[in-house]
């Protein structure tokens, strides 16, 4: 449906089958790093997915290729290398959890549902809000794969760059969700809008001062992903114009971030969604009419920076009415 030829499907069949029967390992340490961060630890969380990093980036090439007693997998061998970290993410998250912090008890059963019911009235907009990226992202991909191979191969590699380019970005999402959350329960309004305020500014300015600092870099970042010039090319392309928009993205997280917190769900769900399907995909399909590939690529940057400045808008009208 994305738009896979016929000789790709059996190397992505390697791959997913792998990757669909080990992704729930991947949970556990997702839900269970966000209940350390919220004790007030950041840095073991950090710790475990560096570490977990490490070990996914050590196998994949021994796995990928068979070096020394290794098999030689192929990319089936990169889905098993990134099960084997998530399996040591997993261990290491329920250690803290269960040993250090004791958070992890036999449920009770006469509070289940009503716990249930109070964690599924956030986290099931949330979820659904967190779904909306990837299915956007398989949005461009169909689109994509109207330009052909080189084009989807470049979008993967360009989505792996964006990954660690919005890792700051992502983080002081996850922070500042329990900050606020805390501050708006200790009836502390201004701190909690004035620790909004800082992040999206700080998210636009350090957002442009790395892509200042990648321009230079676009080129032999594009030669690392592909030895086909054309892929470099649109890869090369797509480090230009998207990532100088991605300070303007963060502005949308950070509001949606806030809105988690305050216990408004629902629109955080709305504006992850229009930021995605109002801004974004529509100006990015108007792009490719016009300029094939690189008007697809203008058409992102244009919509999160019409995304951002609307969100931005937003947050001034919400610290008008709660302050």
């Amino acid at each position: 449906m994305l738009g896979a030829t016929d000789d790709l499907l059996p190397l992505i069949n390697q791959y997913m089958q792998v990757w669909y029967l080990t992704i729930p390992l991947l949970v556990v340490p997702m839900a269970g790093n966000s209940v350390i961060r919220s004790t007030g630890d950041t840095k073991t969380p950090a710790k475990i997915m560096i570490t977990a990093g490490l070990i996914n980036g050590t196998l994949d090439p021994l796995l990928i290729f068979g070096y020394g007693p290794f098999p030689e997998l192929g990319i089936q061998g990169a889905a098993i290398a990134s099960a084997v970290s998530w399996f040591g993410a997993l261990v290491a998250a329920l250690y803290i959890l269960i040993r250090r912090e004791k958070l992890v008890a036999p449920p009770a059963l006469s509070r289940m549902w009503q716990d249930w019911a109070q964690i599924l009235k956030i986290g099931t907009p949330a979820a659904f809000s967190s779904a909306m990226n990837p299915l956007s992202g398989a949005i461009l991909m169909m689109m994509l794969a109207s330009f052909g191979t080189e084009a989807v191969a470049a979008y993967g590699a360009a989505q792996r760059v964006e990954s660690i380019m919005i890792i700051v970005l992502m983080s002081l999402g996850s922070v500042l969700t329990p900050f606020i959350a805390q501050n708006n329960g200790a009836n502390q309004p201004e701190r909690s809008f004035s620790a909004l305020f800082i992040t999206m500014r700080f998210a636009v300015v350090f957002q442009l001062g790395l892509f200042i600092l990648m321009v230079p870099l676009s080129m032999p970042i594009a030669a690392l992903f592909s030895q086909e010039q054309s892929v470099q090319d649109t890869l090369w392309h797509f480090l230009l114009i998207v990532p100088i928009s991605y300070g303007f993205q963060g502005l949308v997280m950070m509001v949606v971030s806030c809105l988690n917190a305050m216990h408004l769900p629902l629109k955080a769900f709305m504006w992850n969604f229009s930021r995605l399907f109002i801004f974004t995909l529509p100006s990015a399909w108007v792009g490719s009419q016009f300029y094939g590939v690189e008007g697809l690529f203008i058409g992102i940057a244009v919509g999160n920076v019409i995304g951002g400045i609307a969100a931005y808008g937003y947050a001034l009208k919400m610290r008008s009415a709660a302050t």
